[in-house]
């Protein structure tokens, strides 16, 4: 019993220690962005890659449930943790959306001033419900649950349809 319990946590604390390398080696990256000026090219770069991480978080997602299906917790945890890897990257990504929506305003690089207000707004609040799908996955590596399963569930549509209403919001602030 012993053995198995550490061979259940080692997933996830690999899972983990990947996430947050990958986490740090974003915002490394990400932190040099800071300085340059406002580009609308790189918030739809960004917003691609929110939208590739999303795709990721998916796949990741599908196999977690697949395996907590077939009653394999240890497959599930470590597929809870790639998922988590992506949420925290979705994270970091809009975050730095979020910078470049100041950036346009501060340089006039915008057509709507309304819809890019409405663009930051709509940003931060799916930069938030990222931030519930983290803390969701967290919970899952520790226990996997089927309550915590619809919770996902129910905050990925919700992430959706605000990433949505943010990618339209974009669209309008530089037509």
């Amino acid at each position: 019993m012993f053995g198995t319990s550490l061979s259940l946590r080692a997933p996830a604390r690999a899972g983990a220690f990947v996430a947050a390398l990958r986490a740090v080696a974003l915002m490394a990256v990400l932190s040099f962005c800071a300085a340059a000026r406002a580009d609308p090219v790189e918030t739809e770069r960004l917003m691609e890659q929110v939208r590739s991480e999303r795709s990721v978080l998916e796949s990741n997602l599908q196999d977690a449930y697949a395996h907590m299906d077939s009653g394999r917790t240890e497959e599930a945890v470590a597929s809870f943790a790639l998922a988590r890897a992506n949420a925290t990257a979705i994270g970091l990504y809009l975050g730095e959306v979020l910078v470049e929506i100041r950036k346009s305003r501060e340089h006039g690089q915008y057509t709507d001033a309304r819809a890019l207000e409405r663009a930051r707004l709509r940003c931060e609040r799916v930069e938030e419900t990222a931030g519930f799908i983290d803390a969701s996955l967290a919970q899952m590596i520790l226990q996997p649950s089927a309550f915590g399963r619809a919770l996902i569930d129910a905050q990925r549509v919700q992430f959706d349809r605000q990433l949505a209403q943010l990618e339209a919001e974009l669209a309008l602030s530089q037509a």
